[in-house]
């Protein structure tokens, strides 16, 4: 898992995502899920790849019947299945600018959902007991709009330090100027 500073420059660096932004906009926040996403497509291709060779294994089966084949299409079907899922985790982003919030999707047929930044109204940060422990967490955001392009933003690495900078980026303050709203205790 990579730091937040790294995918803000990693963002910054991919031409494909530049095709979407406009003119002097700068990537504020980039983040990707985080790979407990990955969990349920390897639980799936393992546990068909083990079906699968369990079968063909215990079985008397030549190699000339359909089964067979059959078989071994699910087993190379689920690991592709798996390889897609890789994929699209390590292309897919969540990425702010000072203008918009918007999620990077698709390996080939692209979907670009976004928000203008000064239609957010609300946004609410989720961190479950598992997230908490494993690193991940959920933002929702809320606009006046009724039908919300990008409402939900499931399983976000460091979700604690990416809501900061998102809630930067809405309100509008800086780093700097959050440190110097900190007061020390005289203690």
């Amino acid at each position: 898992m990579s730091s937040p500073r790294a995918e803000v420059e990693r963002a910054r660096s991919n031409e494909r995502l530049a095709e979407f932004l406009t003119e002097g906009e700068n990537i504020r926040l980039a983040a990707r899920s985080h790979w407990i996403v990955l969990l349920r497509p390897f639980a799936i291709t393992t546990a068909m790849s083990l079906m699968s060779g369990w079968l063909l294994l215990r079985g008397s089966l030549p190699l000339s019947s359909p089964l067979t084949g059959v078989l071994s299409l699910v087993a190379v079907g689920s690991w592709c299945y798996f390889v897609w899922a890789f994929l699209t985790y390590r292309h897919d982003l969540f990425v702010a600018t000072e203008r918009r919030v918007l999620k990077y999707e698709g390996l080939f047929a692209k979907s670009v959902p976004m928000m203008r930044v000064s239609k957010i109204t609300d946004m609410h940060f989720t961190q479950t007991i598992p997230g908490e422990i494993l690193g991940y967490g959920t933002i929702i955001i809320e606009s006046a709009g009724q039908e919300q392009a990008l409402r939900e933003v499931r399983y976000l690495t460091h979700p604690l330090e990416n809501y900061r900078r998102l809630c930067e980026v809405i309100f509008g303050q800086g780093p700097s100027s959050s440190r110097r709203r900190q007061r020390r205790l005289p203690f």
